[in-house]
């Protein structure tokens, strides 16, 4: 069960990301890039950094239940760094605009 919220939760992550990139790359604006790298790098990017690399849960990923609730083995990092690739994909890179 908390192997799909973990997932759920991932999904929902990269969602976000996107469209906060989307929406920088469309009007150029910092706070949106603020808030994309407060998303998808800290809040997310931390929690599968950490489960793919650390082998751990961070207990302060939404709810406290996520810290030691589930042993992180094979099939739950290779899903972290399938998060960190999608998350990566999300990278804003503005347009250059001809002057």
């Amino acid at each position: 069960m908390m192997l799909l919220l973990y997932i759920g939760i991932g999904i929902i992550g990269v969602l976000l990301s996107f469209m906060f990139s989307r929406l920088y790359i469309k009007n150029q604006s910092s706070f949106y890039l603020i808030l994309y790298v407060v998303i998808s790098c800290i809040i997310f990017g931390s929690q599968h950094y950490s489960i793919f690399f650390d082998q751990r849960v961070m207990g302060y990923w939404f709810m406290r239940s996520f810290e030691g609730s589930f042993e992180v083995d094979g099939t739950v990092r290779f899903i972290a760094f399938v998060f960190l690739v999608l998350h990566a994909l999300t990278i804003p890179f503005p347009r250059s605009r001809p002057q």
